[in-house]
């Protein structure tokens, strides 16, 4: 460290060694060994090291701050640079020494030390709002980084403190000064008088109550960025400012929890005027809640970070478990969107600047995404699953300009997106219905700049991701209209570029495969006699929309959605006689599709299998023992069966057809769907001529070609052996078989 102090000195000569000097703190490596130096450092040393930063800190402000002459540019230049240089290691030290019971004391009076010499020197020992203008720059943004820091190795070391009692302006904010010699210097004072300055312009009372809607109704980030106006923070400030506010709000959390032990020891012992000062925190801790988050959503200069660069997002992940109790839902609600703004964020970034801020955040958010205990945080659960919806609908509907850009159903969707949920269900259902009128409503659209194609499919896959028990709440299932809307226009958009280009057939096809993933999910955690939705109809009639060349994660997602969308239906019979009717009768149409092609086929028997199979396990559970017939409905029972002989009746030959490898090509052929779907229709005959009698004759009738059915199928599969051993789908459907 002393070399290092020297060598500054010596590089006043050149100024280009002063700045290589800085630059060595951009490497990780070094960051790392001085960590775990510190870390490790023995107590006895850690005088000697606050003590050397302490009088560094104090040379250079007062070195930059009484040259008068014609040099006073240069020396300011070569102070800014070893001031920061200097503050960034002290911080280093600071974040990195580790608080015990045996050096608590002596930490705590080396904090409130620096406090009154290098902070008070970089600071200004008046200071105020008016006062702090005339300071430099460089030594006011130092000054409240230091500042920060300290607030929070002090509040770690107060940790160690046995039965003390929380002052409001004792020894243990170490913001606020009670000393006679230095009552003008009062940092918690400064803080608060920005933060009620702040909280109280009119700018920022548009920003809450404007900033979400017009982020909701924009039809891009850079729609929404250019309705936002400078905040009242100067830029180089606002990551030192918030930065101290948030470690106000951790130094606060723990006064919190003093305090309100004190407060129920007094009710205890029923005291008649028992103390009230929790609430007076909490207040303050919401007030710092709302200007950090309030800076946050503005653009900041990333050379006012403290160390590498951190973005101001960045600063309220790593305090998040701590100031996300002190929010409402509108501080939850931007914190989300910007996590999904990070996540899925393109990368086609114009300038430098832009590229770090983009890659930190989303390097941030990547880590938050991969912690476990995120999900934990209940203010942020409750709404996950909600966002990420509107956010992936927002970027959706992004992709559709021109004439429908300004079509009343898309603009009053995207405005509806900004009023809550159940004005959102309401524009859903409205375009749903528009568009599925004539099952093309969509066909004419334009399609945008596929960058949001990335975003759409990036946000869906979180989704997909996320744990299945964030989507139980009856607000998130009724945005199940958004995730259907989300499928009809990515289907659409797919048909329309599988006519004109195949570039991002990929994307959007793993986008739709997703989103299917997530529908089924909860499709899945419906509970039994839940009010019906009316966009599971448009639902069934996409999921049996036949998509050209369709991959098999894709038909995978569709068929685990069309069996849960059965069950559903089953579910509901009771209640509704003909939602499953309405059911079979659309998936009758799709037997009735006689096409050749591979992809017609395997398209057609996959979703059959689906249903058969989802069929064979309820039908092996009893689950129809109280889905009875009456004498105006079916039983669901009764549908099952009929179902199952339509498939027999339509689509038999056809599968043995293509079992026995006769065709002029194997690779047309399909055998492995093929005998997929006849191992799920034979056990399912098989079941059931094993538990009913034979008093149906047309039931007697399957019976007795049943066996030869069966018969005929092993013959197929043993003569083809060789075939069905040559790929690997082929050897598992036999398998399976």
């Amino acid at each position: 460290l002393s070399s290092t102090r020297k060598a500054f000195l010596v590089s006043k000569v050149c100024h280009r060694e002063s700045e290589s000097l800085q630059r060595v703190l951009s490497c990780g490596n070094i960051i790392e060994s001085l960590s775990t130096a510190y870390q490790i450092c023995p107590s006895g040393q850690i005088h000697e090291i606050w003590e050397f930063f302490d009088a560094w800190t104090l040379e250079i402000t007062r070195r930059g701050g009484t040259t008068n002459d014609d040099a006073a540019g240069s020396n300011e230049r070569d102070s800014s640079t070893e001031l920061s240089f200097c503050v960034q290691m002290f911080i280093i030290f600071i974040r990195n020494v580790r608080t015990n019971k045996q050096n608590s004391t002596e930490i705590r009076t080396f904090s409130e030390k620096t406090m009154a010499s290098s902070v008070a020197t970089l600071l200004g020992n008046d200071i105020s709002i008016e006062s702090i203008s005339a300071r430099c720059d460089y030594f006011l943004r130092q000054g409240l980084n230091l500042c920060g820091w300290l607030v929070d190795i002090h509040t770690r070391a107060c940790f160690w403190i046995e039965n003390f009692h929380v002052s409001y302006h004792g020894s243990y904010s170490l913001l606020s000064q009670d000393s006679s010699e230095n009552k003008n210097f009062d940092v918690l004072a400064y803080l608060q008088n920005v933060v009620d300055m702040v909280l109280a312009s009119d700018h920022y009372l548009d920003w809450k109550n404007s900033y979400l809607k017009n982020y909701w109704k924009s039809a891009s980030d850079d729609d929404s960025q250019r309705q936002m106006e400078d905040a009242q923070i100067p830029l180089h400030l606002r990551a030192s400012l918030q930065r101290l506010a948030l470690h106000r709000i951790h130094q606060l959390h723990s006064m919190i929890y003093y305090s309100k032990r004190d407060e129920y020891e007094q009710i205890e012992k029923e005291d008649e005027n028992p103390s009230v000062a929790s609430n007076l925190l909490v207040k303050e801790a919401k007030m710092l809640v709302n200007f950090s988050v309030y800076l946050a959503s503005f653009p900041t200069d990333r050379s006012s970070s403290c160390i590498g660069s951190e973005s101001l997002w960045s600063s309220l992940v790593q305090s998040l478990g701590i100031w996300i109790q002190y929010s409402d839902s509108f501080h939850v609600d931007l914190f989300l969107v910007w996590f999904f703004s990070a996540l899925c964020q393109s990368n086609n970034i114009s300038t430098n600047g832009t590229i770090q801020l983009h890659h930190t955040d989303k390097a941030t958010a990547v880590s938050l995404l991969r912690d476990a205990s995120f999900y934990d945080i209940h203010q942020l659960s409750a709404s996950f699953f909600t966002i990420a919806i509107k956010f992936a609908m927002r970027h959706v509907i992004g992709t559709v300009d021109s004439v429908d850009q300004s079509s009343e159903t898309v603009l009053m969707l995207r405005k509806k997106l900004s009023h809550g949920v159940d004005q959102t269900q309401s524009a859903c259902h409205t375009l749903l219905n528009q568009a599925n009128s004539a099952r093309t409503g969509c066909n004419n659209h334009n399609i945008s700049s596929v960058k949001r194609y990335d975003e759409i499919s990036t946000c869906l896959s979180i989704l997909a991701g996320a744990p299945l028990e964030l989507s139980i709440s009856p607000e998130n299932i009724s945005l199940m209209e958004g995730l259907v809307t989300i499928d009809l226009i990515i289907s659409t958009a797919m048909k329309k570029l599988e006519q004109e280009e195949r570039s991002d057939w990929t994307k959007l096809e793993k986008a739709l495969a997703t989103n299917r993933c997530i529908i089924a999910g909860i499709l899945s955690r419906l509970l039994k006699g839940e009010r019906t939705n009316s966009c599971l109809d448009i639902l069934n009639d996409q999921l049996l929309d036949k998509i050209p060349n369709s991959s098999n994660s894709l038909l995978s997602s569709t068929s685990d959605a069309l069996s849960e969308l059965l069950v559903y239906c089953v579910e509901y019979i009771e209640k509704d006689t003909t939602i499953l009717q309405s059911f079979f009768d659309k998936f009758n149409v799709l037997i009735e599709d006689k096409g050749e092609d591979k992809a017609v086929f395997r398209f057609k028997t996959t979703l059959a299998r689906a249903i058969m199979k989802k069929m064979n396990m309820l039908l092996r559970r009893n689950y129809f023992v109280t889905k009875s017939a009456t004498s105006s409905r079916k039983s669901a029972y009764d549908l099952f069966l009929e179902i199952a002989r339509t498939l027999r009746r339509k689509m038999w030959k056809d599968i043995v057809r293509r079992i026995s490898f006769n065709e002029n090509s194997c690779c047309n052929s399909a055998p492995s769907y093929a005998l997929l779907l006849a191992s799920e229709m034979l056990s399912f005959w098989g079941y059931f001529f094993h538990r009913v009698d034979n008093s149906d004759p047309l039931d007697e009738e399957l019976r007795s070609t049943y066996k030869d059915d069966v018969v005929k199928v092993f013959e197929l599969v043993s003569s083809s052996y060789h075939e069905f051993s040559a790929t690997l789908d082929n050897f598992n459907s036999l398998k399976y078989f």
